[in-house]
């Protein structure tokens, strides 16, 4: 894909003047938090969608999984900023998933048992 060197420079002049607003509003840590979180997110997506190509299934069952596997359906690890202490592991909160959640735990269980 071929990308034009004006939409990209205004893509970096605009992340900068967005990056001194946050900074002057106070959000760019929580800005910078939330997109940490959002990239390990796709990794984590892409990660399973991967796995599922892989398993020996039939098309049907693919595209059941597949439809589940977006972003919207993931749990998120999030870090509980509650603790003081950096020594030893950190306190994570689990949110629970959306609708639909019992799909993907029953799909969770039917891929460890195959595996």
């Amino acid at each position: 894909a071929v990308v034009s060197t004006q939409s990209t420079g205004r893509t970096y002049w605009r992340s900068l003047r967005d990056d001194r607003q946050r900074e002057l509003s106070g959000k760019k840590y929580n800005h910078r938090r939330m997109i940490i979180r959002r990239e390990i997110m796709k990794r984590k997506l892409k990660s399973r969608q991967k796995a599922i190509s892989l398993v020996n299934w039939g098309s049907e069952m693919k595209q059941l999984f597949g439809e589940t596997l977006t972003l919207d359906y993931m749990s998120s690890e999030e870090e509980d900023n509650t603790v003081e202490s950096r020594e030893g592991p950190r306190a994570r909160v689990v949110r629970r998933l959306p609708l639909g959640a019992k799909r993907t735990r029953a799909g969770d269980a039917m891929l460890k048992s195959n595996v």
